[in-house]
């Protein structure tokens, strides 16, 4: 939702948004001289540290719709927290139990660019729809 408009358009301004959602990440491990018999086929899942769960995303931005249906952008900070958990029992580089859960904190940098997609009604007025 666009807050504090500006007074000459009033879908200008600083915009607001919150999701959920699932978090997943893992080492992503290659070998491209298969010269490690450990890091091969399942055994791969033993180091990559795979995690997984909830996660909550903040969104601060400026978002600007054109009047003149030319330039429409926006421009924001992210915040994501998850509280993620070993998806693998054993983590093979330790050989530590893998369970336990942690919070995973990212911070990022997000910019939009919508397209206008215009469709006319059966009764001629023009309605638009952003993506």
């Amino acid at each position: 939702k666009t807050i504090l408009a500006k007074e000459g358009n009033p879908h200008a301004g600083l915009a607001l948004g919150l999701g959920i959602g699932i978090l997943q990440h893992n080492i992503r491990i290659i070998d491209d001289t298969n010269n490690t018999p450990q890091i091969e086929n399942d055994y791969a899942k033993g180091y990559d540290r795979n995690t997984r769960g909830p996660a909550l995303k903040q969104v601060i931005s400026y978002q600007h719709i054109g009047t003149n249906r030319g330039l429409n952008f926006s421009v924001g900070l992210s915040f994501t927290e998850a509280i993620t958990s070993s998806v693998r029992a054993i983590n093979f580089d330790t050989m530590e139990d893998a369970s336990g859960s942690r919070l995973d904190i990212l911070i990022g940098l997000e910019a939009t660019w919508f397209l206008p997609i215009r469709s006319i009604s059966r009764k001629g007025s023009e309605k638009e729809t952003f993506y």
